[in-house]
């Protein structure tokens, strides 16, 4: 018995390593044809020589790096129900969206509804170091989540229509990485990206599809949420100019503090976001007496106090912070 079962792992370990070397040599060869191929471009179309020589770099570069797994390369995953697959691509992307009040206040209302919108409107992108997301001048179609790496925001320049002999803003440079949302006024305004973002090492985004989040929000109070959010933050950007402000950046787009915004919603969207954040004030134990807190609940509920959650979980009244007891 012993016998056969040494005979058994010794064909095992001999049919992976057999295995493993077919295919490092089927890769190997790929790139030796890759290789070959591009020289064979850049010699047929007289390519300079020290362009040619930085190319040929560049590529055997890439070519030496081992490409992450994308969805589309595990076929096992459209075995998944839909629902299942929306819940894995949410948690993937999770600590990212609720790293935005108004994402973390949408799962704490309906959580399947934004699984929901990270199985149909989010992907995943993967970056290597040089990779371009966008450039200044193109249309914004999706705002984006740092997950991971680094990444170099470049601001571009541009005139005044009406004085084009008067420069607004100058280049300039940041530094941009993991948690930061990029771009996110495309979500709500019809966007221009004014810069370029560009990977200094390899990275990680998720990609929010400005065309199919609107139509995923299916419960009443996201989308009345949405609705003012955007209308609130569309005057924000056309009022963002000098003297009063810095004009918006895919970085940065003036006087769009959370709490800023929600404190000039309607009173009835005011109440509906300060009951969520009163729920969670409430949840410390022994932190407030039963007549505090049906106080601050008449207070929200007759407009006197806004009270929001913000993105980092920890619940804001007007200028001040709660804070949990220790």
């Amino acid at each position: 018995f012993a016998t056969l079962m040494g005979f058994l792992m010794g064909s095992v370990l001999i049919s992976s390593l057999s295995a493993g070397i077919i295919d490092f040599r089927m890769t190997r060869r790929d790139k030796v044809v890759k290789m070959r191929t591009l020289r064979r471009y850049l010699a047929e179309n007289y390519t300079s020589g020290p362009l040619a020589m930085q190319v040929t770099k560049h590529i055997e570069q890439r070519l030496s790096m081992q490409a992450r797994l994308e969805e589309h390369d595990v076929p096992a995953l459209k075995l998944l129900s839909r629902d299942l697959r929306a819940e894995l691509l949410f948690g993937m992307c999770r600590s990212g969206l609720q790293g935005h009040p108004l994402f973390r206040l949408w799962i704490h209302i309906d959580l399947a509804c934004v699984q929901r919108l990270c199985g149909e409107a989010v992907s995943t992108r993967y970056l290597l170091a040089q990779d371009e997301v966008f450039r200044g001048g193109a249309e914004g179609v999706a705002a984006f989540i740092v997950s991971h790496g680094s990444l170099m925001y470049t601001l571009e320049n541009f005139t005044d229509q009406s004085d084009p002999d008067h420069c607004l803003r100058r280049d300039s440079t940041t530094g941009v990485g993991a948690g930061t949302w990029v771009s996110e006024a495309a979500l709500w305004v019809e966007w221009t990206h004014t810069g370029r973002l560009e990977s200094i090492a390899e990275s990680r985004m998720f990609a929010i599809d400005v065309q199919q989040m609107p139509k995923l929000l299916f419960h009443p109070v996201l989308r009345r949420t949405a609705t003012e959010y955007a209308q609130l933050f569309h005057r924000r950007v056309v009022s963002a100019r000098p003297p009063l402000a810095q004009y918006p950046s895919d970085l940065v787009v003036p006087h769009t503090d959370y709490c800023d915004l929600v404190c000039a919603m309607s009173r009835t969207v005011q109440a509906a976001i300060g009951l969520e954040a009163f729920e969670q004030v409430t949840s410390w134990e022994g932190w407030m007496t039963s007549a505090a807190r049906q106080k601050l609940r008449d207070e929200i509920m007759e407009g006197r106090s806004v009270v929001v959650v913000t993105g980092y979980g920890s619940v804001r009244r007007g200028g001040g912070l709660f804070s949990p007891p220790p």
